[in-house]
């Protein structure tokens, strides 16, 4: 019995130790700390996704904005928007548009990007005609109403909503949609529309989005004012050609006489009918006034300061101008102002033929 009691005491000891450490063990699984490392660690992992995320934006934006610098054209900058934009949502196909409206103020959407999701041969044929600028007129749908309302929609089960309308016989199914609005100031001027992401779409996809959005409209518009600075340069030359040929097709002398800057533009045949050739004389005021007879000079003088004054409907005078070789002949002088607010930019006239009756 003696033998065996230093037996019992090192059995308890071993027990008591075993005791000992899994009571540690237990304290440590309770500690605040050990339950903060993978809070810690699915924290990061959350803010390398969210870095990542805002990376792949910033990355979209930029390359939008470098297209745009380059002077791509508008479906090439567009096109390119609207792949990064799918590709950020995770969304199956999608268009970006422009805002438009009618003459009795009604929105309508005309796109610049738009998935190619033709599910029969009448709409391959409308996306070949048409695309990238398609327009959409009926607002009873999602995309209608971002227009109408101004603010973003999102339909997770679009099938069921009451702003949606009927999708068209064998368009692709749509489980998910979100349209979100973009502006200049105060002012619609286009919008987004991206449908089936896995999962809908949230409140954080449209918060997301907003640097997107941002560049979107600063890109519509730059695309706008490059496109209505075109037209005006085509229209611009257009003019110029019909001036062109009516001056060398008239047999008056054509003047055009800039107020603001004080050039002055004679024809060729206001130079002939005073014996000059083209390139011995130029237009200016002071070549103009010089050439009037002593005394007629004061009275067209006079006329032209009572039609700039707007107190005569058109400048209308005879008098008789010098001749290179020092004759005078009398000539029918006409000119109408092209007016900018209050004030006349420019003078065009017609001087006509010597009048042989003087």
């Amino acid at each position: 019995m003696a033998r065996n009691k230093p037996k019992s005491r090192t059995v308890t000891k071993h027990t008591r130790g075993q005791a000992t450490q899994k009571a540690g063990d237990r304290r440590a699984e309770r500690s605040p700390t050990t339950r903060a490392v993978p809070q810690r660690v699915a924290g990061r992992r959350q803010a390398q996704k969210s870095e990542q995320a805002t990376q792949r934006l910033l990355r979209a934006v930029t390359q939008a904005q470098s297209l745009y610098i380059d002077e791509a054209k508008p479906e090439q900058v567009f096109s390119s928007l609207l792949q990064e934009l799918l590709d950020l949502t995770g969304s199956e196909y999608g268009f970006i548009g422009e805002v438009c409206w009618t003459a009795e103020r009604v929105p309508f959407l005309r796109t610049h990007a738009v998935t190619d999701i033709a599910w029969k041969e009448e709409a391959k044929a409308l996306l070949a005609r048409s695309a990238p600028n398609l327009e959409f007129h009926n607002l009873k749908t999602l995309f209608g109403h971002v227009m109408t309302s101004g603010r973003p929609v999102i339909a997770n089960d679009p099938a069921h909503d009451p702003r949606a309308g009927e999708l068209p016989p064998g368009h692709p199914p749509m489980h998910a949609f979100l349209g979100l609005p973009f502006y200049r100031g105060e002012l619609l001027t286009g919008m987004v529309g991206v449908a089936n992401r896995r999962g809908g779409y949230d409140e954080t996809v449209v918060a997301y989005l907003a640097p997107f959005l941002a560049t979107c409209a600063q890109l519509l518009e730059g695309c706008r004012h490059r496109r209505l600075r075109a037209e005006a340069e085509t229209a611009l030359r257009r003019s110029e050609e019909r001036w062109r040929l009516a001056v060398r097709g008239s047999h008056d002398g054509i003047w055009n006489w800039n107020i603001t800057t004080g050039e002055v533009f004679v024809s060729a045949r206001w130079k002939a009918m005073r014996g000059f050739e083209d390139q011995e004389i130029t237009g200016s005021f002071k070549v103009w006034r010089e050439g009037i007879h002593s005394d007629d000079r004061d009275r067209v003088l006079h006329a032209v300061d009572v039609y700039l004054a707007k107190q005569s409907p058109e400048f209308c005078e005879e008098y008789r101008v010098r001749r290179k070789d020092g004759s005078y002949i009398w000539v029918l002088d006409r000119g109408v102002a092209l007016w900018d607010d209050r004030w006349a930019r420019s003078t065009r006239a017609a001087r006509r033929s010597p009048i042989s009756s003087r």
